[in-house]
């Protein structure tokens, strides 16, 4: 897994590849990062800190963002990336899941810079900052791309399923939701760890996923130990 304070994500090069990309069809990963908690720190009496502090989370992740994978849009509360094929079927599975690592990994450094941040005094956003997460929905399959305006846009049917997979049955805030569609890329891989579902989505019908749910500090931990602390305890100014 990548180191994140090492990461240097050159959205001027991926602007540049993206632009190569348009009036294609491709095919590849989608990812969808979506933060959990951010209508309720939004719509607090706090209302302009609580968008500092989805800022600061969302850049940390977008920073986080490495090869192959490209941003493709920020939308509100969740950042939108993709890579497309090759590389294919098992080394892409094996470069979504280390990019998924270096996300939430990305993500609980960002907490941990806003729990020893300037807020640490301020115990209605303290509260609030302990109820933020992140979900991840992935999905594997094809698409154009196409530029609107100054804009390239990524379209097809899935691209709006892992949007709508958004909204599922899954009964927690942190989490990973996998289309059979992505699962199927490596069938020699161990899912026994994403728990088998099948989600009802208008247009698409019975959709079949594999959701895995996880707490930060533990998966952290397990990768790191107690002393990975290389980006922690410094604290932001919010």
């Amino acid at each position: 897994m990548a180191d994140i304070s090492q990461i240097r994500y050159d959205a001027a090069a991926k602007a540049k590849l993206q632009e190569s990309f348009v009036g294609q069809e491709k095919r590849g990963v989608i990812v969808l990062a979506d933060i959990s908690g951010y209508t309720e720190l939004l719509t607090t009496t706090q209302a302009e800190k609580s968008a500092r502090i989805v800022a600061h989370i969302t850049e940390r992740v977008f920073g986080a963002t490495t090869e192959p994978f490209i941003v493709n849009e920020i939308e509100g509360d969740a950042l939108f990336t993709y890579t497309v094929e090759p590389p294919t079927g098992e080394a892409l599975v094996r470069l979504t899941f280390e990019q998924l690592e270096t996300y939430a990994d990305a993500f609980y450094h960002a907490m941990e810079e806003l729990t020893y941040s300037t807020l640490k005094d301020d115990p209605d956003l303290a509260a609030l900052i302990k109820r933020v997460s992140m979900k991840f929905v992935i999905h594997y399959g094809s698409f154009q791309v196409n530029k609107i305006g100054p804009f390239v846009k990524l379209v097809g049917a899935d691209i709006i399923l892992p949007h709508r997979l958004l909204k599922n049955s899954v009964d927690s805030d942190s989490y990973f939701l996998f289309s059979k569609a992505f699962l199927d890329l490596d069938e020699d891989r161990d899912h026994n760890k994403a728990m088998a579902l099948v989600e009802e989505i208008k247009h698409f019908g019975s959709v079949d996923v594999g959701a895995r749910t996880f707490d930060y500090d533990a998966e952290h931990e397990a990768r790191h130990g107690r002393e990975h602390d290389h980006l922690t305890r410094r604290g932001v100014t919010i």
